[in-house]
């Protein structure tokens, strides 16, 4: 048969071959299965290459007729024994199989299976050409379904050095061309990512070179810089990478600004992933390499891209970080460029409309502040010409503004980069050089902005501002503290009129909320700089200048007995501060520096009670008289005019008067808890318990503005202090002094503040008060009898605390 045409066998061979396969013939012995293999065998010996695809495609057509324990060793020996090259004979005997598995007649799984089965056979360096070949004629599945058979790839990986040239290149050319068909197959991309991971060094850049030539397609060349930043990216494979190649054709992108952006993009963001491992691997000579680079990069802002320039900050910040002093020639244009491209951002501002240019915005901007805040930690030595644009622009209101918005969530960690920027600064750098920017801010932020309102629009950056200085002071050394000392003070004073300046409307929630965060950073600024300061130094440049600022009237020196409330509600959140931070050590501070004749004297001004008559108006019966709120105003000029405040908003001027009362209560009650557990003794002195006894104890007849009750609980604290560090031989004049306000023709509220005030004598007195107590019995019997249901619960809870204290029956002081 050997001598017979192989073309003419090969036309007879398939009736023979269903023969068999319809049991025809006798198939248990293999006699004649293993006759026609014998033939076969010597046609193949004899195909050339113009027959080799019409004998493969023959073959494969048999496969269903050959019997399946002869298939592998059937296919095995055509391929084995054919006269021309093994792997023509592979490539095309798997294309016919594959091919012939759209036949009805053929089960698809088992020809795929057969197919891999018969290529295991072959040497890994054939199974790599014939899967070449495979993927040029688009079989992307088959060949995938190899790169996902864990023993094959370990003989891929277990390949030697020495051996290796041939399967890289073989894995390079085939990434190569799934590679032009990834974009529209799925599967050829999948291909592409389970082939490159196999590559090593230097054939892996082989196929980025192939990859980002010119002549490729826009979106291969994305593709390519894409897994060349994965690669970067991993620990594991980025060592073994030519980093000064990879840079060199980054720089020919990145010179073209003329190109795709986003491959600009993806460049900038390769050469920062290099910079990266060039560090990781000690290469310190290749760090030079990388600074050729600065200049394109600073090339790059002209484009005026927002994710080209956000990937640009980034970049440059990572190759000043690791290329130490060796980028000084370029730092001052770099930090330049960086704090233009921020200040371009904020400027531009955002279209709440179009959330995704929102997202991009904000992220330009934290790429920014990360960029700058890498430089500064690093080269921070060389930002003092830059401090005056850039402490201003760390500021800017525009990085806080939207917290008030839905965009809270980007702006929060935009104004936390900044904040954090801000603290290092101010942590590092001598105060010579930053608080003097810090200082200066605050104007800048106050003048009008976007919207109507300063404490809207700048409200979180005066926050942050008082902040950082606090940190700043928290920093600096005694002497540097004296140095700046004046300074800060100016500056507190300036700060401290935001409520009287820019405060618009007490109405709306946010501006109230912002404005009271306002002030408690300021007062942390004080609490900072109290910490700072001795004795002397504190009461001399810190306590005595800001009280004196509160009394004088706007920023002038003139000196006024009616200051401005907005500055009286700040001095009395100092005071507050004060003596909860210095204890007992601010008590005297009460009288060397006049400051309980200062409380005094406004609570004066604060009263507004006319003794707390009630008005006799016949179109009024007495039930409406009770409850009803006082609101109007005096027209003596020795009434509390509110520090020149022309609001007719009555409401709006009790609110005031209340906040203010209720601050001093505070105060007062911080006072006299210092003094009595610091045995200073302040109030034993009569003429200072004078000062203060008699406006405290007027408080309770303060009804004009309908909220006493409201201040009843603090007022009798107060009071109940005042009796416990006072001399006992002053208690019978309290008592009386309170005990008086019950009578006449006073409203309910006045006599329940009274009763409140009796029960706190005994309260923080105890025992010892009890000696007053026949003086006080008329008085209660008659609150007992009042027609006001308020008055007689506070009276019947006065009778049991007096009751609990002395241990007897309260009702037989009454008979």
């Amino acid at each position: 048969m050997a001598m017979v045409d192989a073309q003419s066998v090969l036309q007879h061979i398939d009736p023979v071959m269903r023969a068999v396969s319809q049991s025809t013939l006798d198939q248990q012995d293999g006699a004649s299965f293993d006759a026609i293999e014998k033939a076969i065998m010597k046609i193949v010996t004899v195909v050339d290459h113009d027959q080799l695809q019409k004998v493969c495609n023959t073959f494969a057509s048999l496969y269903r007729y050959i019997p399946h324990a002869s298939k592998n060793s059937f296919y095995h020996n055509v391929v084995k024994t054919a006269a021309v090259n093994h792997s023509d004979v592979l490539f095309n005997m798997i294309k016919s199989l594959l091919a012939s598995q759209h036949d009805d007649q053929n089960d698809s799984d088992d020809l795929i299976r057969f197919s891999h089965s018969l290529m295991d056979k072959f040497s890994v360096s054939k199974q790599l050409s014939c899967n070449l070949r495979l993927v040029r004629d688009g079989e992307f599945e088959f060949v995938l379904q190899r790169f996902d058979q864990l023993n094959w790839l370990q003989k891929i990986s277990q390949i030697q050095p020495e051996q290796e040239m041939k399967p890289q290149k073989l894995l390079t050319l085939m990434c190569g061309v799934a590679l032009e068909h990834f974009h529209s197959n799925s599967i050829a991309n999948d291909l592409i990512l389970k082939c490159e991971q196999l590559l090593t060094g230097e054939f892996f850049t082989n196929l980025i070179d192939l990859a980002t030539q010119s002549g490729q397609s826009v979106l291969i060349r994305r593709k390519g810089l894409d897994m060349l930043n994965q690669r970067l990216n991993s620990i594991s494979q980025s060592s073994e990478l030519p980093h000064q190649r990879i840079t060199s054709m980054l720089q020919i992108i990145i010179c073209d600004e003329q190109q795709d952006y986003v491959l600009l993009q993806y460049a900038v963001m390769c050469i920062e992933s290099t910079c990266n491992q060039l560090k990781q691997d000690g290469d310190d000579q290749d760090l030079e390499f990388m600074i050729e680079c600065i200049p394109h990069l600073l090339d790059l802002f002209k484009i005026k891209n927002k994710n080209i320039d956000g990937s640009t900050c980034m970049c440059l910040a990572t190759i000043c970080n690791k290329c130490g002093y060796n980028v000084i020639p370029y730092i001052n244009s770099i930090i330049e460029s960086i704090m233009n491209t921020l200040n371009d951002s904020l400027s531009r501002g955002t279209d709440d409309h179009h959330e995704q240019e929102e997202r991009a915005m904000d992220t330009l901007r934290i790429s920014s502040l990360a960029s700058l805040d890498v430089i500064c930690r690093h080269h921070i030595d060389m930002l003092a010409p830059f401090l005056n644009q850039m402490v201003p622009l760390l500021l800017n209101a525009a990085i806080y503004r939207s917290k008030l918005t839905k965009r809270a969530r980007h702006s929060n960690k935009t104004s936390a980069r900044a904040g954090a920027l801000l603290s290092h600064l101010a942590s590092h750098l001598d105060a010579r050089l930053i608080m003097h920017p810090l200082l200066s801010s605050h104007q800048q932020l106050c003048t009008l902005q976007e919207s109507h309102s300063i404490i809207i629009d700048s409200g979180d950056a005066l926050c942050s501002l008082s902040n950082v200085i606090s940190h700043a002071i928290t920093c600096m050394d005694q002497e540097s503290v004296m140095d700046h000392l004046n300074a800060i003070v100016d500056y507190l004073m300036i700060a401290f009129d935001t409520r009287r300046l820019h405060f618009d409307d007490a109405s709306m929630s946010n501006e109230m909320t912002l404005m009271n965060s306002i002030e408690d950073e300021l007062v942390g600024v004080v609490r900072a700089l109290t910490l700072k300061c001795n004795d002397k130094l504190f009461g001399d440049k810190v306590l005595l200048p800001l009280v004196n600022w509160c009394r004088r009237s706007g920023s002038d020196d003139q000196q006024v007995d009616q200051p401005y409330a907005e500055r009286l509600i700040i001095l009395y959140k100092l005071f507050n501060m004060w003596n909860d931070l210095l204890g007992t050590m601010f008590v005297p501070y009460y009288s060397s520096h006049d400051l309980l004749t200062m409380c005094s004297n406004d609570l004066e001004a604060l009263h507004q009670s006319d003794d707390g008559q009630e008005q006799d108006e016949d179109d009024e019966d007495e039930e409406q008289v009770v409850g009803e709120k006082r609101s109007r105003r005096s027209n003596d000029d020795d009434e509390f005019d509110l520090m020149n405040n022309d609001d007719d908003d009555d409401d709006e001027h009790d609110q005031i008067t209340h906040d203010l009362i209720m601050s001093l209560l505070n105060v007062l009650i911080g006072c006299f808890k210092n003094d009595f557990e610091g045995n200073i003794g302040l109030l034993q002195s009569q003429s200072k318990l004078d000062v203060i006894m008699q406006p405290l104890v007027d408080q309770i007849s303060n009804a004009k503005d309908g909220r006493l009750l409201d201040r009843s609980q603090l007022l009798s604290e107060c009071l109940g202090l005042l009796c416990q560090i006072t001399s006992s031989h002053n208690w019978k004049t309290l008592q009386y002094q309170v005990l008086i306000k019950t009578q006449g023709n006073v409203v309910a509220d006045v006599k329940i503040a009274a009763a409140n005030a009796l029960e706190s004598f005994y309260d923080h007195v105890g025992q010892s008060f009890v000696v007053n107590l026949p003086e006080m019995i008329p008085y209660v019997a008659e609150l007992l009898e009042d027609d006001n249901k308020g008055v007689v619960l506070a009276t019947q809870k006065l009778v049991s605390k007096v009751e609990k204290v002395t241990g007897e029956n309260f009702a037989q002081y009454l008979q």
